[in-house]
């Protein structure tokens, strides 16, 4: 272990700010000496042992005042990453050894010497032995942990409040809230990309919200933009952590990269309710239609302001406020003296939703305090209500005038409503609190758009708009399909025998935009039907860049996958991806597009990001590669195209 703590024993004045060098005041647990910097970025490498508190980057201790704020960018390995438990290290060692058969084995043990890897083969065995059968390293599901906690780490989340990053499986990450009540579920579906996480502490508990890096992402907004995730009660807590519990799946390495961290005060966010456009604190003397900041119009019963919140006067009271525009966030507290229907709509126009909290068999909330939080999500809204309720319900569209209603059916004086406030759905996060990643711009000259009305047999040799296509690698064909477009001559008893890739010349060395539209092989319920269709970036036979779509049977999500060949030698298991969830169906046509500026690259499909890298995030000693040639692969990716249909590839350059 390894623990750096450059801290003083009192809490330090509120700034702190990475500055990815000697001089941060970070502190450091490192079960495995994973931790590093480079490329000016903290790295958090892939843990052999999953677990909280072994990887651990911490910022404090600090004062936690309300308004302190924790800012970090993070990409996260893998949003999905996960224990896993495998059955053979030698077959799997066999496997990498072998690689995806491009190579020849000689060929292999020839480039290894000079291939610039991120983690020796050594060290996979090692990642690999502590995962056999018989450990629990499957057990393990969240991969990441950001937020303030009361030590420097996040190895018991009672002691905190903050976000969890889950394995979701197919459907990548899934994003949490959690405190000393537990974990609560903010959305699923989180994608391969920077994320900028900001947690800030609160006269009671801490605020949750958090942006992308890029724009489109799915559930979060482009920063300086952030969105509320939710919030988490909390005690005491005077550390700033980011703790990796696991990274990778079943084999892969993946490592994290922190690009950016700061703590600082937020000015704008001092107040009890932060960020909230709305705040009440629902107190006063009188009816609470004529009483308050805030009108009311009561259309049951009367709700009464008091000392202790807003009251029941009637055996049922049903109260409604008008709500600012585009809420995101809905939070405030109930209390109840006796078992009680509650009742919570939030309507907008022609969308209305209505969530009826109870835990009882009769439908009734039951005696004591209670938050109540709605999440307004684009196409949904999540519900708690305490520790131990919530739901989700789904958001009907278009959503406009919004307003909220209360209603509550218990004798009069037993409900008491506390607390509202309602923050926008896009903040904008301060100057000093923001961090940014490496942007890579789209193409917006296409330099060739290739149809695939192919003049002879196959693609190989074929001249489209003065580029003439090359077959670079492999003996897999592009042949004419009938029924228009193109077609990887294979089927499923006969397979595409290898990966192959078709090239073209490219004059921008610095900035490719590459785009292939296509579609699995065969009919929406035909079984063993594979798709490895994509695009490649090619500096020469010893250095390329590839990502397809994954398509098979054995897994119930598509993934865009990226495989690198780096001083001739393929680490299969150094590959990345995204789990694609309900976005790619069997059949149904795509779009797959692959943007880079030599250093880093975004991974798009149907115009939504859905990976992002630098080279250097994957090969630590790689700054860039030098874009050759451009073009379409027919990958492997465990097992070979069956036919996929290509129905265009387009590229693009940025002037």
């Amino acid at each position: 272990m390894t623990t750096t703590d450059h801290s003083p024993a009192i809490d330090r004045p509120v700034r702190i700010e990475e500055r990815f060098d000697g001089s941060s005041s970070r502190l450091v647990r490192d079960e495995e000496g994973v931790i590093g910097v480079d490329h000016g970025a903290l790295r958090i490498g892939t843990l052999a042992r999953p677990g909280r508190g072994r990887a651990v980057v911490a910022y404090g201790p600090v004062d936690p005042a309300p308004g302190t704020t924790f800012s970090t960018l993070v990409l996260n390995g893998d949003q999905a990453s996960a224990g896993y438990v495998i059955d053979s290290v030698p077959r799997r060692f066999a496997r990498w050894a072998l690689g995806s058969g491009t190579f020849s084995p000689l060929s292999r043990l020839i480039h290894y010497p000079r291939f610039r890897k991120r983690e020796s083969i050594v060290r996979k065995l090692r990642y690999w032995s502590a995962n056999r059968a018989g450990h629990d390293s499957a057990d393990h599901l969240d991969n990441l942990a950001v937020g303030w906690f009361a030590g420097p780490d996040a190895a018991d989340p009672a002691r905190g409040g903050g976000i969890v990053v889950r394995s979701a499986g197919p459907f990548s990450g899934e994003v949490r809230t959690v405190g000393p009540a537990g974990p609560v579920v903010a959305f699923d579906d989180l994608q391969n990309l920077p994320v900028h996480w900001v947690l800030v502490q609160r006269e009671q508990g801490v605020l949750c919200l958090a942006g992308s890096s890029h724009e489109g992402a799915n559930r979060l907004p482009l920063t300086p933009e952030v969105r509320p995730l939710g919030i988490v009660p909390n005690g005491v807590s005077r550390y700033a952590v980011i703790d990796q519990g696991c990274s990778g799946q079943i084999g892969f390495s993946s490592d994290t990269r922190i690009l950016g961290a700061t703590v600082d005060r937020w000015d704008g966010a001092t107040g009890w309710s932060t960020t909230a456009a709305l705040a009440d604190r629902l107190t006063g003397t009188g009816p609470c239609t004529t009483v308050g900041p805030q009108p009311w119009q009561c259309e049951e019963g009367e709700w009464l302001r008091s000392g202790d919140g807003l009251v029941s006067a009637a055996p049922r009271s049903s109260g409604t406020t008008a709500l600012p525009a585009d809420p995101g966030l809905v939070h405030l507290r109930v209390e109840v003296d006796e078992p009680s229907a509650i009742e919570v709509t939030l309507d907008g126009s022609s969308a209305v939703v209505t969530v009826r909290v109870a835990e009882t068999g009769d439908g009734l909330l039951a005696s004591g305090s209670h938050a109540v939080q709605l999440l307004v999500l684009d196409d949904a809204l999540r519900w708690t209500a305490g520790p131990h309720l919530a739901g989700t319900l789904d958001l009907p569209r278009p959503w406009s005038d919004p307003s909220l209603t209360l209603v509550g059916e218990a004798a009069p004086g037993s409900i008491r409503w506390r607390d509202l406030e309602v923050h926008p759905a896009r903040i904008t996060l301060p100057e000093h609190l923001r961090h940014s990643a490496s942007s890579i711009p789209l193409g917006e000259r296409l330099v060739l758009h290739e149809p695939f009305a192919l003049s002879g047999d196959e693609l190989d040799g074929q001249i489209t708009d003065g580029h003439r296509w090359v077959r670079s690698l492999g003996t897999a064909r592009i042949v004419d399909d009938p029924a228009g477009a193109a077609v990887v001559d294979a089927s499923r008893e006969r397979p595409a025998p290898d990966r192959t890739i078709h090239t073209i010349d490219w004059h921008d060395p610095d900035h490719a935009d590459l785009e292939i539209e296509g579609a699995s092989p065969g009919q929406p319920d035909d079984e063993w039907q594979r798709s490895r269709i994509g695009v490649v970036l090619w500096q020469d036979a010893d250095h390329h860049v590839m990502t397809n779509i994954w398509i098979d049977d054995w897994y119930e999500s598509a993934s865009a996958s990226t495989f690198f060949v780096i001083d001739g030698f393929e680490d299969i298991y150094d590959a990345v991806w995204a789990n694609l969830g309900r976005r790619v169906q069997r059949c149904q046509p795509f779009r797959l597009r692959l943007v880079s500026d030599g250093a880093a690259f975004d991974v798009l499909l149907d115009d939504e990001p859905v990976l992002h890298r630098r080279i250097s995030d994957v090969y630590p000693r790689v700054d860039r590669l030098s874009i050759n040639r451009v073009g379409i692969v027919t990958n492997w990716e465990w097992g070979h195209d069956t036919g996929s249909r290509i129905t265009a590839f387009r590229a693009r350059s940025r002037t």
